[in-house]
């Protein structure tokens, strides 16, 4: 969302991962929050092609059983302790788990999810 925004830090760090060879991967979660705010967005044509564009050089990983399975396991974890995060973010930790990608993020809710990678932009 910061890239799209224009955050000059988001951008860099894309640049840097891109120029770096890095897999760039999103979630399928990602991809709809990005999209709904696009098209909710006062620019809904000229945003949502910006996303669609982002989301071309992304690969976007799908939420399964699996990751289904770990979001649940994450949400009582964590729920009792009272350091929940959003039901999204939920989704999205255990998607990048799963399929043991970092998390670009500047979330501090993320760090809190055990063997979850994360990296600050």
């Amino acid at each position: 969302m910061a890239i799209l925004r224009g955050d000059k830090d988001a951008a860099e760090r894309l640049k840097t991962l891109e120029a770096g060879g890095e897999a760039l991967t999103a979630t399928a979660v990602t991809a709809y929050e990005l999209l709904k705010g696009a098209r909710m967005s006062a620019r809904a044509e000229q945003n949502t092609s910006k996303v669609v564009a982002l989301s071309r050089r992304l690969e976007v990983l799908p939420v399964g059983e699996r990751e289904a399975e770990l979001a649940s396991s994450i949400y009582a974890k964590h729920a009792p302790k009272g350091k929940m995060m959003g039901e999204f973010d939920v989704l999205i930790a255990a998607v990048a788990k799963e399929n043991s990608e970092a998390l670009l993020t500047r979330d501090e809710a993320f760090r809190g999810v055990e063997g979850l990678k994360t990296l600050r932009w």
